[in-house]
């Protein structure tokens, strides 16, 4: 049986282990319980696959109990509360301080690895036909395990890829967005400002309709001037926000990326400024994974 086990060192040893289903296994307290005489305790039930403490900081006997089973040792960020330990042995049969500190870590310890616990029993399910397929056909039961573990982790890392991807697609997307905003507000500054002195230009212009003086004429050709600049720095801004509302378009459809401008094996498109640009893949670098590349990802995965 495969235990996670909960170790409280001292003067007064407290050890308490449960199954991969997280039910206790075993509760126990001894005073002056050496490691051999713990490891050869907790091996009557079973073989500790992580050996936990409440403590943030391993304790040496600790460490020693779990190398004996070759186990992985957890221990939490910080020391472990009170309440939380009281709250985690609670209804376990616990008899002492030492019990419990030990049920609460080899509890927390358990609940930190149940999610892998979870996908191993699901994918044991799934693929049980499959094993005993292959136990029928002689071939090595642990070989038909890899085989059905490597699929299903190839899966789970084109899963993460996949979705890792969309994510950085929706902020590029999002970040594009809050770019045509901008330029949306300036452009339609511009458009005000361009009203108002169109409007001083005509006032002006009634007035001096009777003959104006040399001063007034050149304030009037000064401010259409300076309405024929404002004019085509909005037309400038008009071009710019519809050509990068239609590249927006090909970015949610996937036909175009925003990378950094440094990226290799794309074309650029459009230029955004700040090292950014909108850019498409060269067709020579377009590839599928190959088995190297999901060994790579597989390998990755793995660490984390």
């Amino acid at each position: 049986m495969k235990l996670m086990c909960g170790l409280d060192p001292g003067t007064t040893v407290g050890i308490a282990c449960v199954d991969t289903d997280g039910n206790a296994v075993l509760i126990h307290s001894e005073k002056g319980l050496s490691v051999s005489d713990a490891v050869a305790l907790v091996s009557k039930f079973g073989t500790p696959i992580v050996v936990a403490t409440d403590k943030a900081h391993v304790p040496e006997k600790v460490q020693k109990f779990a190398a004996a089973f070759h186990a992985r040792v957890w221990s939490p960020e910080k020391d472990m509360m009170t309440a939380e330990k009281n709250d985690l042995a609670k209804d376990r049969g616990t008899s002492n301080d030492h019990e419990r500190d030990a049920m609460a870590a080899a509890v927390k310890s358990w609940e930190h690895v149940l999610p892998k616990l979870q996908r191993a029993k699901k994918l044991a399910e799934e693929r049980k036909e499959e094993i005993l397929t292959a136990a029928l056909k002689e071939v090595r039961i642990a070989d038909a395990v890899q085989k059905a573990v490597t699929v299903e982790e190839k899966q789970e890392v084109l899963k993460r890829r996949q979705s890792a991807e969309e994510e950085r697609l929706k902020i590029q997307v999002k970040n594009l967005e809050d770019r045509l905003a901008e330029r949306d507000r300036y452009a339609r500054a511009l458009e005000a400002e361009r009203d108002s002195a169109s409007e001083k230009a005509q006032k002006l212009a009634r007035q001096i309709a009777s003959g104006p003086r040399k001063s007034e004429g050149d304030r009037i050709r000064e401010l259409h001037s300076n309405l024929h600049a404002k004019q085509k720095e909005l037309d400038r801004a008009e071009r710019t926000y519809k050509e990068l509302k239609a590249l927006l378009a090909h970015v949610a459809g996937g036909e175009l990326e925003i990378l950094p401008a440094e990226a290799k094996g794309y074309e650029t498109v459009k230029n955004l400024g700040d090292g950014v640009v909108i850019a498409k893949k060269n067709e020579e670098d377009r590839k599928t994974l190959d088995a190297d590349d999901v060994e790579e990802l597989i390998t990755s995965y793995r660490r984390k």
